[in-house]
């Protein structure tokens, strides 16, 4: 919950644009019904990491943005 577009309106304007559309983004969200991590999935997240979550699930976001 963001003013003025949710994360899903932000990743689809990351991705349109050249500079940003490659780069990995980790979507943290409270949002877990199936629709919405299948909406994250197909908008092209690199990781969809739902709230609370532990350090473990920050180092699999981590190596799937190849960060680590």
């Amino acid at each position: 919950s963001m003013p003025n577009m949710n994360g899903f309106e932000l990743l689809k304007r990351i991705r349109r644009h050249p500079v940003f559309k490659d780069i990995p983004v980790v979507m943290l969200t409270s949002e877990r019904r199936p629709e919405d991590i299948e909406n994250g999935k197909r908008l092209g997240c690199t990781y969809y990491m739902l709230k609370p979550f532990t350090g473990d699930e920050i180092h699999k976001a981590m190596v799937a943005a190849r960060l680590e």
